[in-house]
């Protein structure tokens, strides 16, 4: 589907397009790095202001075939377009809950983002995926998730980490923290 072979490794963005994700960024890296790897597809889901933008902007480069735009789909359809990736990528400087590299890893892809604070409860660097700063770091990160036999583990560890965050895990705490501070109010009063 999409052009996409059995054997190609798809880097996957979901979400919006817009200036404060910083998609300019990856693609500037995309020439490089599937000069290398030609079984390298980018895979970008979403819409927004930015979009027309970045279409011209992947017009005319080497690997601009190797770059597909699915646009905008149904909430209820996102699973299936995680399905079809391999990592998930961001290089957005403005995450405030990192929902999506939630909803990525629960599908079981690593991730691969730029380096951001927001992120250090939910990334686990080198356990369920990398941050970068420079190309080389970002083409490394993808070359060790993709290429280093290591491939099933990331994806163990990044569904873990997604579980941490799941409803039934998230209920289980705060039951703990409500009857933590009703415990001790027993005490003061009791």
């Amino acid at each position: 589907e999409y052009g996409i072979q059995k054997n190609d490794k798809v880097i996957l963005y979901l979400g919006r397009l817009s200036h404060e994700k910083n998609m300019e960024e990856l693609l500037s890296y995309m020439p490089f790095y599937m000069k290398k790897h030609e079984d390298a597809k980018f895979v970008i889901v979403g819409d927004g202001p930015a979009s027309s933008h970045l279409k011209n902007m992947v017009k005319g480069l080497s690997c601009e075939k190797s770059i597909l735009f699915l646009g905008e789909k149904p909430y209820d359809e996102v699973g299936k377009y995680y399905q079809l990736g391999d990592v998930f990528v961001s290089a957005s400087n403005s995450e405030t809950q990192g929902l999506t590299f939630i909803e990525a890893m629960a599908s079981g892809l690593p991730v691969i983002a730029k380096e951001d604070k927001c992120l250090n409860g939910i990334m686990e660097e080198g356990g369920n995926g990398f941050f970068f700063r420079s190309q080389e770091e970002f083409v490394h990160a993808l070359d060790n998730v993709l290429y280093s036999g290591k491939e099933e583990q990331y994806c163990k560890n990044a569904k873990e980490t997604a579980y941490r965050f799941s409803t039934h895990v998230f209920a289980s705490e705060i039951l703990d923290v409500y009857e933590d501070v009703l415990s001790r109010r027993e005490l003061q009063y009791g």
